[in-house]
């Protein structure tokens, strides 16, 4: 890894900014199921879609503090 590297991590970033939107398109799915109703295909990918987002917005702040150590003890190197 080159001292660059560790001064900016560019797509780690990228990912947190990415995380933002997930919480509005989880969001969304709640509204469309709310709006589709009963109807058990359009509720289940409606649900998949919300649990997924949900999933993410659990997991992978933690796979990015992960990271976070790993680099910073790499960059420790330098």
């Amino acid at each position: 890894m080159s001292v660059e590297e560790c001064v900016e991590d560019v797509s780690a970033r990228a990912f947190r900014a990415k995380m933002a939107g997930f919480e509005s398109f989880r969001t969304l799915a709640e509204q469309g199921l709310r709006a589709v109703g009963d109807d058990p295909e359009r509720r289940r990918r409606l649900e998949l879609l919300r649990d997924m987002y949900a999933f993410m917005m659990d997991r992978l702040p933690h796979l990015l503090d992960d990271w976070d150590e790993l680099k910073d003890r790499r960059c420790d190197r330098y």
